[in-house]
This record gives C-alpha cells, sequence and structure tokens, in this order.
C-alpha cells in the first residue's frame, strides 16, 4: 500500500510532475479521512471509483512501458533495472511502481524487487493468450476521451463524446477510419473481448440441435 512518508518524499522532487504526486496523495488522505461509519467494502469501492484516473492512467502507462512483460520475462527485476529498460529516470519510476503495487498489479520484497502479481502475468503479458493488453489501450484512446462528455450527452440525449473523435459521421466505428491507429488497436480490442465471450458461449450454451448460427 501507499504509505505517507513516501508520497512526502516524492513532493520534494523536482524532476517529476507535482500534479501527479498531489494527485496520489489525495487518495492517501481520502482513505485514512473517510468518516468511521462508512462500511469498509463500501469505503473501498468509493476510494476505486475516487481514485480511478489515478489508477488507470498508472495502469496504461505500465502498459505502454510494456512493464508486465519485461517483468515476466525477467521473473524479477529491481529500481534501477526498471529504469534502464523503461529509459526512464528513478522518481518517475518510483511513483508508477508506487501505484503499481498499491493496485496490487505488482509485488514488491522487502529488499525493493519488484515482480508480477498473478493477475499480471495473465492479464497484461503481452505473452498470455488471456492478455487485454489492448483493450486497456482502447480504453485511453477513446472511452476515457468520450466519457468526459458523459453528464452533458445525459442531458442531450447525444452520444457528445464523439466530438472527440475526427470527422462528422453519427457513428463511432466510422470516425475510427480517420485515425488507423486508433482503430487498429478499437479492433484488437475489440478480437480479445470476442475471444473471451465465444469461449463462455461455447462452455454454456447448449448448440447440439442447432443446425445454422449467425454471428
Amino acid at each position: 500500500m501507499v504509505h505517507r512518508n513516501q508520497i512526502k518524499e516524492m513532493r520534494k522532487a523536482n524532476d517529476v510532475d507535482q500534479s501527479i504526486v498531489d494527485s496520489l496523495h489525495s487518495l492517501i488522505d481520502a482513505k485514512q479521512n473517510l468518516p468511521g461509519d462508512v462500511p469498509q467494502k463500501e469505503r473501498d469501492s468509493f476510494l476505486m471509483v475516487f481514485g480511478g484516473h489515478i489508477l488507470f492512467q498508472t495502469l496504461y502507462s505500465a502498459v505502454e512501458f510494456d512493464l508486465f512483460t519485461r517483468l515476466w520475462e525477467s521473473k524479477q527485476l529491481s529500481l534501477s533495472e526498471i529504469c534502464k529498460q523503461l529509459e526512464i529516470q528513478k522518481q518517475p519510476a518510483r511513483i508508477l511502481l508506487l501505484g503499481l503495487v498499491n493496485i496490487g498489479l505488482l509485488n514488491r520484497s522487502v529488499d525493493g524487487i519488484y515482480s508480477n502479481t498473478p493477475t499480471a502475468d495473465i492479464l497484461l503479458v503481452k505473452h498470455s493468450p488471456k492478455n487485454l493488453i489492448s483493450y486497456v489501450k482502447t480504453q485511453h484512446h477513446v472511452m476515457y476521451r468520450g466519457m468526459f462528455h458523459f453528464h452533458d450527452s445525459l442531458k442531450a440525449f447525444k452520444n457528445l463524446g464523439l466530438e472527440e473523435l475526427e470527422g462528422n459521421e453519427p457513428t463511432l466505428y466510422q470516425r475510427l477510419g480517420h485515425n488507423p491507429k486508433v482503430k487498429q488497436i478499437f479492433q484488437d480490442a475489440m478480437h480479445e473481448l470476442s475471444e473471451y465471450a465465444n469461449k463462455d458461449l461455447a462452455e454454456n450454451v447448449d448448440f447440439s440441435d442447432v443446425k445454422n448460427l449467425v454471428d
């Protein structure tokens, strides 16, 4: 878990985005200062929502660095080794690793050695057949941008999030055509989800009397 003294040390650094450190600090403050009569389960759920932007962007950054795959291939890495592989300075690396340990995607030993948790090995390593890497990238490039307009979309009864994407077409799929890179990320994500869905479909639906099936 994130500790207050670690956040204080980060605040003293001049080589890292102060807003990131402040966001982590506000999340810790909330965790410690919520009213005691709030049930623990509800408290944890609320904090996952309250700090969602911090937690997701921490995850996305690690995915972009391919950190989970690097750790899987090496089994474990020290802070210095991670800095070298990611080509970033120690202070930004500490912030990234602190967040990943806090959300349960990395383990940190008492002597400061990092390794993946089982969840990370299954869902976030590119060699895993069950990885959801493309879907994480789609959330960042498409969903997060559109969800900024969620409140206004509810009032207008209209998908105003489309304004974040190039073009004037009425659907997400049409507008993605203006950005081939993001379109490919989206299609890869849909493929990942289809593999999961099709497996569940085959395991849970009896098709023994079905002669024709249309997708």
